[in-house]
């Protein structure tokens, strides 16, 4: 219905009876090459429209054709972001609309593809709280205090005394709301001190980095395989179709997005597909193959932290692992999963600097990957021994087991 409603909105410009013939044309076109891209169409088009310019030469048509613009059309809702702002929030951050456009674009420039714009509405009511939706789903709803700053401890800070602790939106680090009066003594105790446009911001980027995977439609795609083929003709030639399909190449960086691998460097990831000679393989195999090479450790918030399985964890998911002709999987039994992805949340929450990983063997990694993106809550960056080759340069902070975690340097043991 789109590619019809796209169609019939470039043929506007002929005259009413060519307009059905050409639209039937097309459209049979279309069911022949279900993959053709919207250049292809836009060719045909600007084809027809010449045939009709010579035709009106030797016979001027009583309807004459206006000139022809080619565009993209849709009646379709586009996917975007809605940030709902209270008036006494928005207020006190007079600067968040530029804030928030200059993370959308860092964004489009690290990941690659056009994030869209984040919609921002003031509601009364609100106060000094705000909410996230994409199209009408709430993502989120956050309360923020406008006499306070939120704490965030580090490993040897103590607790507040008479506060709560509460979980930061972005993370999910835990921290307390404090008054402005305590500000300099939880600094000298070694807290990390967040106000609310830092804490609203990074949220937001939060939610645009995690749905970036909804946010690469097959429109997006078309544009970028566009961007592809203009800067490396002969190289996509040589890879689509003949050792990948189209679709195949859009499930390939789709599942990049999903693991926060970014397809900017289209170069790279061009170059790999071609050197490894893959063909006719499933998109979780390309995604291991291909991540190997695009993979940016220089991305990750230092110190990096990891996380490695205990012995009797490996083992279980090494038996739990099957083989199917396009990939390997984990066959877990639902409750072993609900328990690791409990010991990984509470592991989470943990005060700690930088960024936090989980290694495994090779042969684990993506299929454990795949088992807990099912998590939707659950936020874990899954990496190879193959893709982290100097492990020793980085602080090993504890060792999982499927119910418990022991941290490495205390030597304690959680639940």
């Amino acid at each position: 219905q789109r590619v019809r409603d796209t169609l019939t909105h470039n043929l506007r410009s002929f005259p009413p009876v060519l307009q059905e013939t050409l639209l039937n044309e097309h459209l049979s076109h279309i069911s022949q090459h279900p993959t053709a891209l919207w250049s292809e169409f836009k060719e045909e088009i600007r084809l027809n429209y010449h045939k009709i310019e010579l035709l009106e030469k030797i016979e001027p048509l009583a309807i004459k054709t206006k000139k022809f613009e080619f565009t993209r059309f849709s009646k379709g809702a586009t996917l975007h972001f809605t940030l709902r702002i209270g008036t006494n929030l928005n207020e006190k951050l007079k600067d968040l609309p530029i804030e928030i456009e200059s993370i959308r674009k860092e964004l489009s420039e690290d990941y690659g593809f056009s994030v869209p714009k984040i919609q921002i509405e003031v509601h009364e009511e609100l106060d000094y709280s705000y909410e996230v939706f994409m199209k009408k789903i709430k993502l989120s709803s956050i309360q923020l205090h406008e006499h306070k700053k939120f704490a965030i401890p580090s490993p040897s800070s103590s607790p507040v005394p008479n506060v709560e602790a509460t979980a930061e939106p972005a993370y999910g680090k835990m921290g307390y709301w404090v008054d402005l009066k305590d500000v300099n003594a939880l600094k000298e105790d070694g807290y990390s001190i967040i106000d609310s446009k830092l804490l609203l911001s990074t949220h937001i980027q939060e939610i645009l980095r995690n749905h970036l995977p909804q946010l690469f439609r097959w429109e997006e795609f078309n544009l970028y395989l566009e961007e592809c083929t203009q800067q490396f003709p002969k190289l996509v030639k040589k890879i689509i179709p003949r050792q990948i399909s189209r679709r195949q190449f859009y499930n390939l960086v789709l599942n990049l997005l999903r693991e926060d691998i970014s397809i900017q460097n289209k170069k790279a990831l061009l170059y790999t597909l071609d050197d490894e000679k893959i063909s006719s393989f499933d998109s979780a195999l390309l995604t291991e193959t291909v991540r190997l090479k695009l993979l940016d450790l220089s991305r990750f918030e230092e110190p990096i932290q990891y996380i490695t399985l205990g012995k009797t964890l490996e083992n279980i998911l090494r038996q739990a692992l099957i083989c199917t002709p396009n990939a390997l999987h984990l066959k877990l039994d639902p409750i072993i999963i609900e328990k690791l992805t409990q010991t990984l949340k509470a592991l989470q929450k943990h005060p700690i600097q930088g960024s936090l990983v989980l290694i495994t063997p090779p042969l684990i990694r993506g299929a454990l990957q795949r088992t807990l993106q099912k998590s939707s809550s659950l936020k874990v960056t899954i990496l190879s021994q193959a893709e982290v080759p100097h492990l020793e340069k980085y602080n090993h902070f504890a060792t999982l087991s499927l119910s418990q975690y022991q941290l490495v340097q205390s030597g304690e043991s959680e639940p």
